[in-house]
């Protein structure tokens, strides 16, 4: 599993509240540490304590960045086997944080001593010798290493929420590239099964029919892959197909468009009308005598694109009868998928005969 570095991703608000426990722990070990140079003979003034405890806190901030960037190293992740070399590695990691800081501050008191008598004295003390120093600095590497694994964790947990919601949108974006695949096949194999009919009984116009179908396969590829166009494209493929059926049934079908230009910019998920109209010519126009319509209606309601579909055709059987097929299907799960709970879907029979489906999705324009 890989990792990324805690000391280079760590934000302002992480280093502050990482600076901000160590000053805690600072001001808490203030008066522990004057009573224990109390109880060895030496009172320290209170410019020595300021002194020390700015320069200790002072040491332990420069020194964080470095810690954690030799933590990023050893990060305990991965096989068993590796994680306990690792931790063998924080161990390291942390005398030497130790044993660093508490050369550092006798540094300090050293540089000091030639500049003032009391800190020359004070050098004297037990309690500034470079063995007691490391050894009550043990307890600060030990928080620093905690600090480092807690934001360690959060940052993991950042990762793979980001890497959730890639995911997420990842099988979104396959569950619907599947369900166009379902469409395309289906409204192919239609098509040239009409065309296949009609090459004993007219031959000219399966021609022609088969020239109008490569070029609304050739729009179709050329598409955009995004999944959504805008309404004013989807309408001049659907005059194409529109175009190809008129080839088949002549005067039997007519087709109308109602659009509310406002909305011809809108933006509507690709190959959306297409299969409601192949719907209502296989199970509305084509079983009836006689010619029929088709109307086709798009306008704005407030923040919501409306669109349906509406025929004069034989209806739509009985609810005990009905089930769904896969033109409709596979628009409502489209639907379902690219605006899950703001989009609608519903058939029902038109008045005074026919069926019309409509749908609303969000108004979103171009």
């Amino acid at each position: 599993m890989s990792t990324q570095s805690v000391a280079r991703t760590a934000t302002l608000a992480e280093w502050a509240a990482v600076g901000g426990l160590q000053l805690v722990i600072e001001l808490a070990t203030i008066r522990p540490i004057v009573a224990a140079n109390r109880a060895v003979g030496f009172d320290p003034a209170a410019a020595h304590i300021v002194f020390g405890a700015s320069a200790d806190l002072a040491l332990w901030l420069a020194l964080t960045p470095f810690v954690f960037l030799a933590l990023d190293q050893v990060p305990l992740v991965g096989p068993r086997s590796r994680i306990a070399l690792n931790l063998a590695g924080w161990t390291l990691v942390g005398i030497a944080a130790a044993a660093a800081q508490a050369w550092m501050v006798r540094g300090l008191w050293v540089a000091g001593s030639t500049l003032s008598d009391a800190a020359k004295s004070a050098l004297a003390s037990p309690l500034l010798s470079f063995r007691y120093l490391f050894e009550t600095n043990a307890q600060q590497a030990l928080v620093l290493l905690m600090e480092y694994a807690v934001l360690s964790r959060v940052h993991r947990a950042r990762r793979e929420r980001v890497l959730a919601v890639q995911l997420e949108r990842s099988l979104a974006d396959a569950r619907l590239h599947a369900l166009s695949l379902q469409l395309q096949p289906h409204f192919l194999f239609n098509t040239l099964n009409a065309i296949a009919a009609l090459v004993p009984e007219d031959p000219i116009i399966a021609e022609a029919m088969l020239v109008r179908l490569g070029d609304l396969l050739r729009t179709s590829l050329d598409a955009e892959t995004t999944g959504h166009v805008t309404l004013r494209t989807e309408l001049n493929r659907l005059a194409s197909y529109v175009e190809l059926q008129r080839m088949r049934f002549g005067d039997r079908l007519s087709v109308s468009m109602r659009i509310d230009p406002d909305v011809m910019n809108a933006r509507v998920p690709s190959f959306l009308l297409q299969p409601l109209v192949e719907n209502a010519i296989s199970h509305g126009i084509a079983p009836r005598r006689g010619a029929g319509h088709i109307d086709v209606a798009a306008r704005c309601d407030g923040r919501l694109l409306v669109l349906s579909v509406r025929d004069d055709g034989i209806g739509p059987p009985p609810e005990s009868d009905r089930r769904e097929r896969v033109g409709l299907g596979s628009t409502r799960a489209r639907l379902a998928a690219m605006f899950p709970g703001m989009s609608t879907l519903e058939l029902s029979p038109a008045a005074p005969r026919g069926t019309v489906v409509s749908i609303t999705v969000p108004l979103e324009l171009t």
